[in-house]
């Protein structure tokens, strides 16, 4: 019988729980007696019991909660209804482990050692409930809305009244233009009109030197007895691009001249315009004016 009840107080320390193994033991105390007498309903229960303690040591909470279930159902002890909570709260299903550790306080018996702990487990667990319905209850509030703040109301004001010329010299003044063109414009266009000019004689030389390059390139391949390549291709792209530079430098010229004379302070007498005319193998300025 002692070796009986050392035997199973030693198997329900392995249960992962730190309350669990203490009352399964509890109810188990009382087993060696009736498993020696035969008692099939006990020793039913201790088989479910058994099961349900591997069941739990590896985890599958899901089942271990039937075989508790039904350890209880063969012999009603309060432990496997606190075995029950417990593994309904590892489930994570804590309304359900409330409802079975309250119920094991109420059929345990009143000086049983492990009441308090339980006790402390079903507080805890009703604390934490309250924290989740406040929070939820918080999210759910609705949110008050801003307070709407009326425009200031917008003063009207008359508009200032028209004042007459009083006399002839202040009517001669109101009609006389005024010039929008400071003088420092002519300034900058002749500025402009000089690089642009500066920039077309830029590109002239540079037309003169691939003009120098396509030519020498011409005779080395005109010359040789075994020409390359190479040297003719060369000579072609140096010929081309004579011809785009002449082309930039002529309308930078153009360009630039144009601007200059636009920059030019006014005649007194009149005012000259001056036109670009750029064509096949010409390029000029046309001015027209009074004097």
């Amino acid at each position: 019988m002692r070796a009986m009840r050392k035997s199973v107080f030693a198997h329900a320390r392995r249960e992962r729980s730190f309350l669990a193994a203490v009352l399964v033991a509890v109810a188990l105390g009382a087993w060696g007696p009736a498993a020696e007498a035969g008692d099939a309903s006990r020793a039913t229960a201790k088989a479910h019991y058994e099961t349900a303690t591997r069941l739990y040591d590896i985890r599958e909470y899901d089942k271990a909660l039937v075989e508790f279930k039904s350890a209880y159902l063969a012999q009603p002890d309060p432990a496997f209804l606190f075995n029950v909570g417990q593994c309904y709260r590892k489930l994570g299903q804590n309304q359900q482990a409330l409802n079975f550790f309250q119920e094991y306080l109420k059929k345990a018996p009143p000086d049983d050692p492990n009441r308090s702990q339980v006790e402390a487990r079903v507080r805890d667990i009703e604390a934490e409930a309250k924290l989740q319905a406040e929070t939820a209850q918080a999210a759910a509030a609705p949110v008050p809305a801003a307070e709407v703040v009326q425009p200031a109301p917008v003063v009207q004001t008359a508009p200032a009244a028209v004042v007459a010329p009083t006399s002839a010299a202040a009517s001669v003044e109101q009609a006389v233009p005024v010039s929008t063109t400071p003088g420092g414009n002519e300034r900058g266009l002749r500025i402009a009109g000089i690089a642009c000019g500066a920039a077309g004689l830029a590109s002239v030389g540079i037309a003169i030197y691939y003009y120098t390059r396509a030519r020498s390139l011409s005779d080395s391949v005109t010359k040789s007895q075994t020409p390359k390549a190479s040297d003719d291709q060369a000579g072609r792209d140096a010929q081309t691009m004579q011809w785009v530079f002449y082309g930039i430098g002529a309308g930078a010229l153009a360009t630039g001249t144009v601007l200059y004379l636009l920059g030019w302070p006014p005649n007194p007498a009149g005012r000259t315009v001056a036109t670009p005319i750029v064509g096949p193998g010409l390029v000029g300025i046309s001015a027209q004016g009074t004097f």
